[in-house]
């Protein structure tokens, strides 16, 4: 049995968190056992355990550094030599102190992955932060013994250019099938919500500066279209903005704020477009998914659409052009797009090798050869 320890799962329900566990729920087994490392309760915590994993949890560096410098010495000092490898999924170096113990303690295997493309960090430690992730960039290597990455841009920014040929490029794939369009349960919510006879435009991810939903805030303002309403799936420090700000354009009633939500097939299924509006993106996971069931998409060039296209109802903006032009592309997909079938979504994702199945194969093939 090969036993991998894994960190960077939080308590929401981003990306990176369902990527791992899309790999988590494929490749935990017979052959790898995974347990998990982290600074904070996961939305995961329920079905980790059931299948066998443990949890390990940290305390937060920032919040209580000396009992975190105490703690996480003493995981590693006396779990260390449990672990085959540990797989640390980071979007920034500011803290490598899990790999420096890892190595420390005896952990042969050391693989960090790139998830995104830019700075996440904010608040007042940001350029401490920023300082520390460059300083740790050229470090890394020191620490580290395998590379990886979601795209070539989010190897760039994790990792010095004078390893990039030692970068393997393992895209976000997903299960299509898990997130087909399901009419009974597009039927289900729309009642729920109240939506029978609004064309609503979904977003799906942390409510976070770098997602910026709240520039689509201004664009739902400007439309013209009647009855649509805009539905945001997910939680963040920028929910009260968000709330905020929909108040002042006076659109409350067109905005709806759900939270994390675990059935996302049927939130993408109650959908009629996605949006994806963010500053930068890694290869955003909830753009795949909504085209894994099938909808009309629409996203900033900032989430990189020449690597995350994978249908044709795909449109692309930059965050430069006009609000007007932005709900003119809208009311174009509106008029002019429709949902495609499973068949051809399902060739897609194989034509560009982002199913789930061609991901998971080669992650299993790395860590065991």
């Amino acid at each position: 049995m090969y036993r991998v320890l894994i960190h960077g799962i939080t308590n929401s329900i981003g990306g990176t968190e369902s990527v791992i566990m899309n790999y988590y729920r494929k490749l935990n087994g017979s052959k790898i056992h995974f347990d998990f490392l982290c600074n904070q309760k996961t939305a995961f915590e329920k079905e980790i355990v059931k299948n066998g994993s443990k949890i390990y949890y940290l305390t937060s560096k920032s919040h209580h550094p000396v009992q975190y410098t105490k703690k996480i010495n003493n995981f590693f000092r006396t779990y260390g030599k449990k672990y085959d490898c540990i797989w640390a999924n980071e979007s920034g170096l500011a803290n490598i102190d899990y790999l420096k113990l890892a190595k420390k303690y005896g952990i042969k295997r050391r693989i960090i992955q790139s998830h995104t493309t830019s700075n996440l960090y904010t608040g007042w430690s940001k350029s401490i932060k920023t300082f520390l992730h460059e300083k740790h960039k050229n470090e890394i290597t020191n620490y580290a013994t395998d590379f990886w990455a979601v795209s070539k841009e989010a190897g760039r920014w994790l990792y010095p250019k004078r390893i990039s040929s030692q970068v393997q490029i393992i895209k976000n794939g997903i299960d299509v099938n898990s997130f087909a369009f399901d009419v009974q349960k597009r039927k289900e919510i729309r009642k729920k919500y109240n939506f029978d006879n609004n064309y609503v435009i979904g977003l799906v991810g942390r409510l976070s500066p770098e997602k910026n939903q709240i520039f689509m805030l201004d664009v739902m303002k400007k439309l013209t279209t009647p009855n649509v309403k805009m539905v945001v799936v997910g939680d963040g420090p920028d929910k009260e903005k968000i709330i905020e700000k929909a108040r002042q354009l006076n659109i409350s009633d067109k905005v709806l704020l759900v939270g994390i939500q675990h059935n996302m097939q049927a939130w993408y299924s109650s959908f009629d477009c996605y949006v994806l509006p963010s500053y930068f993106e890694g290869l955003s996971v909830s753009g795949l998914e909504a085209q894994a069931n099938g909808l009309p998409i629409l996203v900033s060039n900032g989430a990189k659409p020449k690597d995350l296209k994978v249908n044709n109802n795909f449109y692309s903006l930059g965050l430069k052009q006009s609000i007007e032009e932005w709900c003119q592309q809208i009311e174009f997909i509106k008029e002019n797009e429709n949902r495609l079938d499973k068949e051809t979504i399902i060739k897609n994702f194989d034509n560009v090798g982002l199913n789930l199945d061609e991901g998971y194969k080669k992650i299993g093939h790395l860590l065991l050869n």
